[in-house]
């Protein structure tokens, strides 16, 4: 009975052995670490085209940083009739507000055995996984942008909200327009009476 509890470390052992010097694919698959002992992403990893593989939470995070930086130079068109204002991302401060899918991508690798760990492996390697960033725009910001454009009867809350959560989506959808939106007066029947008297 006793043999049998030590199986799966037995077959481990003969299983590092057999590989000889224990290489980097052995540490990530077996102990989801990489060289330096950390937990790394696993190979096949990416977010919004950013490769990430092999990278510990701390250089994940430097390299999305990185690319939202290079988001910076992007320009924003916002339409009002017939004018056309222009600001780029950098101005408005675009920030990464999903970090927390970094747990996910250092989770990929994990099961309760070497086999499950090697099975998620061999399936990320061969189909990858892929995650979305969600990045805003600094809500202070556009809503000062906004105000300096001194536009009449702007729904500036509408405005601020659609630019700062709909700026990343419309940009890797390939838009970067947007028309901006204005209070609609309705008229009720109080107007009716008073302008009839």
């Amino acid at each position: 009975m006793k043999i049998m509890r030590l199986l799966p470390v037995i077959l481990l052992m003969i299983f590092l052995v057999s590989c000889g010097e224990p290489d980097n694919e052995v540490s990530e698959v077996v102990l989801g670490l990489g060289p330096e002992g950390e937990s790394v992403i696993p190979k096949g990893v990416t977010a919004d085209g950013v490769d990430l593989s092999g990278m510990t939470r701390e250089e994940a995070v430097n390299a999305i940083n990185a690319y939202i930086e290079s988001l910076g130079s992007e320009v924003i068109v916002l339409k009002d009739g017939d004018n056309t204002y222009t600001v780029t991302a950098g101005e408005l401060s675009p920030t990464w507000v999903n970090e927390y899918i970094l747990d996910d991508m250092l989770s990929l690798k994990n099961g309760d055995n070497v086999v499950d760990r090697y099975k998620a492996y061999r399936d990320l390697i061969n189909n990858g996984a892929s995650y979305e960033l969600y990045i805003a725009l600094d809500a202070g910001k556009v809503w000062d942008y906004m105000a300096s454009l001194g536009i009449e009867d702007l729904n500036y809350e509408d405005a601020v909200v659609m630019v700062q959560m709909r700026f990343y989506t419309e940009y890797k959808l390939g838009n970067n327009e947007f028309e901006l939106p204005h209070y609609v007066y309705e008229e009720t029947a109080d107007d009716t009476e008073s302008s009839d008297g």
